[in-house]
């Protein structure tokens, strides 16, 4: 990745590209495109290191644009606005490859977040993750330890490993919230191991994940993370 990369913003609203511009522009050159045309012009003649991508273009379908980026330009990092924050919609974005998600209205931390550690490399999903040890249930009846959070997935220490790629329904509860956390999400990698330092289990990454909730867990993850830093919310 160059020393200055580039960040591409497809929004067809003004306001939101200036926005979005305004807390990008610190991590790099911000170029912009306000229909999937332009941004598929964009991405051939500037090759962005990382798209922000509003999911409600009115010239395309934005999730079918988001699955030809990643299949033509793997290397480019998508994260992609939902407007709603239905967990239908985050689920749509998972699946068609985008690497992160974000719900309007837009947290400040939870864009510039993802996206400096996106182009930092510091992390597999280039988000902030809290260590902790809280029970979680699996839809099978199956019981671990959530072990490592993100707003993206977690880490859960169990002695049953599930397909990678298989779907399972979790449910868990944070420190001091009162609702209980139910997400569907997706194996991505499986662990076997006799040492305790690195406990036998696997990794998910969320599907379904309504607004709201991520928004929550990205609260608890900032305050339980180093280094992590408050956002304001527009």
């Amino acid at each position: 990745m160059a020393e200055q990369p580039t960040i591409l913003i497809v929004d067809d609203v003004d306001m939101f590209r200036e926005l979005e511009g305004m807390f990008l522009h610190a991590l790099g050159t911000v170029i912009e495109a306000a229909s999937g045309a332009q941004a598929k012009s964009q991405i051939e003649a500037a090759k962005p290191d990382l798209v922000v991508l509003d999911l409600k273009l009115p010239d395309c379908d934005a999730h079918q644009l988001c699955q030809e980026i990643k299949r033509d330009h793997p290397e480019i990092i998508v994260v992609a606005i939902s407007a709603d924050g239905e967990p239908g919609e985050h689920e749509a974005a998972v699946r068609c490859g985008a690497d992160d998600v974000v719900a309007k209205p837009l947290i400040r931390h939870m864009l510039v977040n993802a996206v400096r550690r996106f182009l930092a490399q510091e992390s597999p999903l280039g988000l902030p993750r809290a260590h902790c040890r809280i029970p979680v249930r699996l839809a099978d009846g199956q019981e671990g330890w959530l072990e490592n959070l993100s707003r993206g997935g977690l880490f859960i220490a169990a002695d049953g490993l599930p397909e990678v790629s298989s779907e399972i329904r979790l449910e868990f509860r944070l420190p001091d919230e009162p609702q209980s956390f139910d997400p569907t999400a997706r194996v991505v990698w499986t662990r076997e191991s006799s040492d305790p330092r690195k406990p036998r289990g696997f990794g998910v990454r969320f599907l379904a994940l309504p607004g709201d909730t991520a928004r929550r867990l990205d609260h608890f993850v900032h305050e339980h993370a180093p280094n992590a830093s408050a956002g304001v919310s527009f």
